[in-house]
């Protein structure tokens, strides 16, 4: 009977499972395998225990494949990427106002290649895209000439344009003083004053220009005021009468 290639025997006549992974779902995109003894030197036993790991070997790494990345999931994970070096940029400009020059330098000539995308995919003297440094610094798993690789190579490009665009427009905002939104504040602040005048208030300001213009005598000025109180205490003291 035929020995089928995923069975092996070692020089103890011990028979071994090697099991080949895909550099598509290995982490550092590398062609390995999965070596695991079956503790027997039977030929039969070790077929049968085979053919059960092979299954097993198969549905696994066809589960794996199927659990890439689709393109919305890349998306995201480029957009919560640039985030967060956006916002460490930002906090360098809160907090020192300008960029530093090296990184103007460094965004000018990133903005340079970001409008050449054949310099952008250009490899570098070691044959690495920029895709492949960020796959490799993330820890991904795509290996070249995958539809899931061309699509974050792209991705890659559409939100490096856009992340480096939002940190400048970022910076120049920082630079000057818009004083309308201040200017608003107070032109609304002394509107608010002016249509807000509690009945507490009103009433106070009523009874007094009667009492200036002795309208009422004692009893009445009580009692008036007394009325306007309790009205008061029921509409509630805070609310506006203008």
């Amino acid at each position: 009977m035929r020995i089928p290639t995923y069975l092996s025997q070692s020089k103890q006549n011990i028979y071994y499972f090697r099991w080949p992974v895909s550099q598509d779902i290995h982490p550092l995109n590398k062609r390995t395998h999965i070596k695991a003894s079956l503790h027997t030197s039977d030929k039969y036993v070790a077929m049968q225990l085979a053919r059960m790991l092979s299954y097993a070997g198969e549905q696994l790494t066809n589960q794996a494949l199927g659990h890439g990345m689709q393109y919305d999931e890349i998306r995201q994970y480029l957009k919560k990427h640039f985030t967060k070096l956006l916002n460490a940029r930002k906090r360098d400009i809160e907090r020192t106002g300008r960029l530093a020059t090296v990184s103007l330098e460094e965004f000018e000539g990133e903005a340079q290649s970001l409008t050449e995308p054949d310099l952008y995919y250009l490899p570098d003297k070691d044959g690495l895209t920029k895709a492949d440094h960020f796959i490799a610094q993330e820890g991904l798993s795509f290996a070249p000439g995958t539809s899931a690789y061309e699509t974050l190579k792209t991705e890659l490009l559409t939100a490096h344009k856009a992340a480096l665009k939002e940190l400048f427009n970022y910076y120049q905002s920082s630079q000057g003083y818009d004083f309308s939104n201040e200017q608003k504040t107070i032109v609304q602040a002394i509107e608010n004053d002016l249509d807000f005048i509690s009945i507490n208030t009103l009433i106070d300001k009523y009874v007094e220009e009667c009492k200036r213009g002795e309208v009422w005598n004692a009893k009445t000025t009580i009692e008036t005021q007394s009325s306007l109180n309790l009205l008061a205490e029921l509409l509630g003291d805070d609310t506006n009468a203008a």
